[in-house]
């Protein structure tokens, strides 16, 4: 369907992550199942009550959302088959601890570190690597607690900060217009990816960290720390 739209054939051509930034928003487009579908997100500021977490959205409420960004946006939302879904984006406050008192039970996940959109499905996997990896110096059950408190220990202060780096992430894709709005503008037009960059996920040192780090390796030696 997009490849026959003129409008719209560019996008249909290229397996790009497209992303377009705008006042209280943003939006990200990309194929799927190799280019028969196509996907479009927009995160914009809520407004559901708090009790509900799904509901539909007319197209009317995406096209006046949506007014004065790219006209291929509404084009888009137009031949979409189904239902537009609203999702509500939930962040919990951080927990004190995530290793329940009888050191039987342990959260990972967003249950332990929810996130906005950025890293929070990759940092849960990260915590049933370490988890499996410490589990696996385990020989008797009894060293259980001082496992899970050494999981907590490796584990939360990268969690907590990929919680904050994507709350960043929303406030710099969501500036209003103005000075500011030019100059990240400038930034990400003018500029290669540079130590300091604010848009983070493109900032070498932090890109370096967040995908280069290997998390079980950081379990080696914790099972003489733990005398596991």
């Amino acid at each position: 369907m997009l490849a026959q739209n003129p409008e719209l054939q560019a996008l249909a051509r290229k397996s790009d992550l497209n992303s377009y930034l705008g006042p209280d928003a943003h939006a990200i487009t990309y194929q799927l199942q190799r280019g028969r579908t196509f996907n479009l997100v927009v995160v914009a500021s809520d407004d559901l009550p708090d009790d509900c977490f799904v509901t539909t959205a007319p197209f009317e409420e995406v096209e006046d959302r949506l007014q004065d960004w790219d006209p291929r946006f509404i084009h888009l939302f137009s031949l979409t088959p189904d239902s537009i879904l609203k999702w509500k984006l939930c962040t919990s406050p951080p927990v004190s601890s995530w290793v329940h008192p009888t050191g039987h039970a342990v959260l990972l996940g967003d249950a332990a570190h929810a996130s906005l959109p950025g890293q929070g499905a990759a940092s849960a996997l990260e915590d049933a690597a370490v988890l499996g990896a410490l589990f696996s110096q385990l020989t008797h059950k009894s060293q259980t607690p001082t496992l899970l408190e050494r999981y907590e220990a490796l584990r939360k202060p990268r969690a907590t900060t990929l919680v904050e780096k994507s709350a960043a992430m929303r406030d710099f894709n969501h500036v209003n217009d103005g000075q500011e709005q030019v100059a990240r503008d400038m930034e990400m037009k003018d500029g290669r990816p540079a130590k300091g960059w604010r848009n983070v996920y493109c900032e070498p040192d932090f890109q370096q960290w967040m995908f280069g780090t290997d998390v079980v390796r950081e379990t080696e030696g914790a099972g003489q720390a733990t005398q596991l």
